[in-house]
């Protein structure tokens, strides 16, 4: 079965190959951006750039607003992420921050950060992705191992035929 994948593979176009693998997947969840940019450019060239942005909910209340932290990029230290965020707070850098608290338990992480009724929402939640790690550029490069005593790297096509090859011998 593995040689007839490796037949087919460079008769596949990268369109088709992507329908089936979408991107990387990050153990720690998030949000990866930019899957027409950085993704393709990765699976086409071996090399590449993704955003990963943490996964936020906006709740509005009667007399604040809310934003909920459930999914944060991947090698993101989350007690350093909430010392951060708690210090932006503390120096005023954004108005109307209330409380920054980290909630997390068993079922899951949850960092909620208290906002003022009256202060821009999205503004101070692009801030916080500018200014801390609720946002992260992750690089990607396809390394392959040793084809005749060369360390190569390529493709997403190139890297499927070394692995179904590898596991085909």
């Amino acid at each position: 079965m593995p040689q007839f994948i490796v037949f087919l593979i460079p008769q596949c176009s990268l369109d088709k190959l992507m329908e089936f693998m979408k991107g990387p997947d990050f153990p720690t969840g998030a949000i990866v951006e930019g899957k027409q940019g950085g993704i393709r450019t990765a699976f086409e060239k071996g090399r590449g750039k993704v955003v990963v942005r943490s996964k936020t909910e906006i709740i509005h209340e009667k007399n604040m607003n809310k934003i909920i932290v459930s999914e944060i990029p991947y090698e993101v230290n989350k007690a350093e992420l909430v010392r951060k965020l708690d210090e932006i707070r503390f120096n005023k850098s954004v108005d109307g921050i209330i409380e920054v608290r980290d909630e997390s338990d068993r079922n899951g992480l949850s960092i909620v950060i208290d906002l003022k009724k009256d202060v821009d929402v999205q503004n101070t939640l692009n801030y916080f992705f500018k200014n801390t790690d609720l946002q992260k550029i992750i690089i990607i490069i396809w390394l392959l191992s040793k084809i005749k005593d060369l360390y190569v790297w390529g493709g997403l096509k190139l890297f499927l035929m070394a692995i179904f090859s590898i596991k085909s011998k």
